[in-house]
């Protein structure tokens, strides 16, 4: 489906708004801007886009007319100047389309980021339906596309700026559906105006407001009760909230009064006493402290970052691999998973070099070969990096993948001399420069902050900084930044996400128990009924391992921890009536006679004596005990059980022994995953006993299946960067607790996993729906003043 795009505005903003419109692939590009406008002509130049006169605002119903009557696209997609569409929003709309044939109109959530970019909301606007709509026509989407056949005629010139809400309530009401999706397909600068806070107290828009309700009379009179509510439910959303605001600034001013009364007292403090200048100790030098990139005080400190980018992206490194130099970066993060590993080198001295060339033109490397090229810290000592990323383009199989880095700060190469080192770039810099390659499926991370900056330049080692000071990312002072970019496919590839993975602990009847663990068995019933009719539910190895193309719409695999007896008897018939697959993560440590978890244990203890017990449920929720050895739990359970004396307790609940563990993993679709032997916290444990907790499981595990374990659960979902390494060593893929949906590209050794809790269906429905919303650390706000 093609899409043409129509911005409308003027200035800088619709600059702006141009160049994100090609980034993102647009097929077809109209500029409706005051003829007037200096930047109107280089835009359509530069960009071949066809320009329509329009008043100062862009805002014309006769140029928007005129713009969509030209446009020969399958969907029409309506941005206003400063609103920056993301890169795969055209491949969005058209999957929206193509997947719901009766889908008209079509809108998307929009990031709003502060000018530094350091914070930012998700704006949700709603508009789906003609309540909605007419109660407050503010509630539409400001970026939104409408099918082509669905296009109703025109826009109603006579209503101004709620010519846009009267195009989609008059499509609307024809029978037409509309989509409000949770995933951002546009941002926008929280300093841009926003066009409704310019025209809401005008004349013309009260005027214009009165005129919609006049000309959709009919419609208003049918909905009326339910138009007044919306409307007054929306004003005291809006009163609330700007309450909150209020509050919250005046808080916010308060303190900020306080500490500017502190940081003045603290300089007259050291002024006075000759103390206002900063200390330079040891770095009062020219030269730096060592020239070795720190690799003799403990490595030089962009490795850490290195390693974290090819990790976070480790399910890229696959099949055919090709790495620069060494294969190091191939051998660690790939694993199994690499079935030819080449190292590629202009220096046929190398004699890890399996192949020899130069990256600028590299003709002895047939086309499309690779999966996967791995081009850390190169670049940037090859004069025409543009020629190196277009060798890496063709040698890479489409949907193949480069995971590159680029110094942003770093001393000149000792390797390469002052004539022989070349570049260095920003974030910006170097998304823009492989987007002219790769097109629009490119990410970048960028690493680092002043502190790592200062410590790489003087050569100092990653082991004198704290984990803290390596992980703080400082926009405006990064030292590395990596791009993963990807060859387009031989299929347009249409999603962000791969889909989201479950996890379930206890099915049984019951409280759901002192941590929340337990679902009834009629709630899970529900909760399988319900995602079966609106999700793909598949096994949780095919989500990670198949390429992105060849999922499902909305997939969705579940899981199951602690290798309860009773997933067996309960879990299993419900999963398998269904014909669902489904991932068990194990315990080993019970296989010969049964075991019982210590949370299990105690929440038996506190069943029978919940008064005299008043230790009891700290020592559950205490996070010493889940990071204790089994036998200092062991001996706390010994200890809590002799206080409260001889009292008749309710039967353990089991883990599944070698029998059990044979029988589940008999069933259809059943995939059984080590989750350790002990269920101990790893990320507390030292190397060899990492190491034992997860190999020990798998080996148990597969002499009583008699089937490979490739996967693994983290015990409490608990992770660091030596515990995932274990995992990668030892396990295909292995997955954590963090809530969120699982992306394109991911670490295979941090699969994240929603923890779901006794839920409505509806409600779980809803926070996977959630996932689909990015970024995760941002705040959702309904509306937008």
């Amino acid at each position: 489906m093609n899409v043409s795009v129509i911005l409308y505005g003027g200035g800088v903003p619709l600059l702006r708004s141009a160049d994100a419109a090609m980034a993102a692939g647009a097929a077809e590009l109209f500029v409706l801007a005051d003829p007037g406008d200096p930047l109107r002509r280089s835009i359509a130049d530069r960009l071949r886009a066809r320009e329509v006169d329009a008043a100062p605002s862009g805002m014309s119903a006769d140029a928007l007319n005129a713009a969509a009557t030209s446009a020969s696209g399958d969907a029409l997609l309506f941005v206003p100047a400063g609103y920056e569409l993301s890169c795969d929003a055209g491949a969005v709309i058209a999957e929206a389309f193509r997947h719901d044939p009766s889908l008209a109109l079509f809108g998307g959530a929009i990031s709003v980021e502060t000018d530094d970019a350091v914070h930012g909301a998700l704006w949700m606007p709603r508009g789906e339906t003609v309540v909605t709509l007419l109660a407050d026509p503010r509630s539409m989407p400001p970026v939104w596309a409408v099918r082509r056949a669905a296009w109703p005629g025109a826009f109603d010139a006579s209503l101004d700026d709620l010519a846009v809400a009267d195009l989609w309530v008059r499509v609307l009401a024809a029978g037409c559906t509309a989509h409000v999706d949770r995933v951002p397909i546009a941002r926008r600068p929280a300093s841009l105006p926003s066009r409704w806070s310019l025209s809401l107290d005008s004349p013309s828009y009260v005027r214009a407001f009165e005129s919609l309700l006049r000309k959709h009379a009919s419609l208003v009179s049918c909905h009326m009760q339910a138009l007044v509510i919306e409307r007054e439910v929306r004003y005291a959303r809006l009163r609330d909230e700007h309450t909150r605001l209020l509050a919250r600034r005046d808080a916010a001013l308060a303190e900020l009064d306080a500490l500017r009364s502190q940081a003045a007292h603290h300089r007259a403090f050291l002024a006075h006493h000759g103390l206002d200048r900063l200390d330079w100790g040891d770095l009062r030098r020219p030269d730096p402290v060592a020239r070795d990139w720190g690799y003799q005080r403990g490595g030089p400190v962009d490795r850490p970052f290195i390693a974290r980018f090819i990790a976070s992206h480790s399910a890229d490194v696959h099949g055919a691999v090709l790495e620069v130099q060494e294969n190091d970066l191939t051998v660690r993060f790939g694993r199994a998973r690499v079935t030819r590993a080449d190292v590629v080198d202009v220096d046929s001295g190398n004699g890890n070099a399996t192949v020899v060339a130069d990256l600028r033109d590299a003709r002895g490397i047939a086309a499309s070969t690779y999966d996967c090229v791995i081009l850390t810290q190169t670049a940037h000592v090859i004069d025409d990096v543009e020629a190196v990323l277009r060798e890496c383009l063709r040698i890479l199989k489409p949907g193949g993948v480069l995971l590159a880095t680029f110094p942003c700060a770093s001393r000149v190469c000792l390797e390469y001399g002052p004539r022989g080192d070349f570049w260095r770039m920003t974030p910006a810099g170097a998304e823009t420069l492989v987007r002219r390659v790769f097109g629009h499926d490119v990410e970048v991370t960028a690493f680092g902050n002043v502190l790592t900056q200062v410590a790489f330049l003087h050569g100092l080692g990653a082991t004198e900084l704290t984990e803290r000071e390596l992980e703080t990312a400082d926009p405006y002072n990064p030292m590395l930044v990596g791009v993963r970019a990807r060859r387009p496919p031989s299929r347009p590839p249409a999603r962000r996400r791969r889909g989201g993975v479950l996890l379930y602990h206890r099915v049984e009847q019951g409280p759901p128990g002192e941590l929340d663990l337990n679902v009834s068995p009629d709630l899970f019933r529900a909760h399988l009924d319900r995602l079966a009719r609106s999700h793909e539910i598949i096994a949780l190895t095919d989500l990670l391992s198949l390429e992105p193309e060849d999922l499902p719409d909305r997939a969705l695999a579940i899981t199951f921890d602690d290798g309860y007896e009773h997933h067996v008897g309960t879990v299993a018939p419900l999963l398998e009536a269904r014909r669902i697959p489904a991932t068990f993560f194990v315990n080993s440590a019970g296989l010969e006679d049964g075991a019982e978890h210590w949370w299990d244990t105690l929440e038996r203890l506190l069943s029978v004596c919940p008064n005299e017990a008043g230790s009891g449920p700290w020592l559950i929720h205490d996070p010493c005990v889940a990071a204790a050895t089994a036998e200092e739990r062991a001996r706390l359970i010994d200890d809590f059980r002799r206080r409260l004396g001889d009292v008749a307790l309710p039967p353990p609940r089991r883990t599944l022994t070698r029998d059990g563990v044979r029988a589940l993993a008999a069933c259809r679709s059943v995939t059984i995953g080590a989750h350790g032997v002990d269920h101990l916290m790893v990320t507390r444990l030292g190397e060899d006993g990492r190491r034992r907790e997860m190999q020990a499981c798998r080996e148990a595990l597969q002499a009583a299946t008699g089937t490979p374990v490739t996967l693994f659960a983290y015990p409490y979902g608990a992770v660091d960067v030596a515990s995932a390494d274990t995992a990668r060593a030892l396990f295909a893929f292995a997955a954590d607790c963090s809530a969120s949906a699982v992306p394109v590209s991911f670490d295979v050794a941090r699969v994240p996993r929603l923890d779901v809790k006794a839920w409505d269906a509806a409600v779980l429905e809803a926070r996977i729906d959630a996932w689909a919303a990015e970024p995760a650390d941002r705040s959702a706000i309904s509306f937008l003043p």
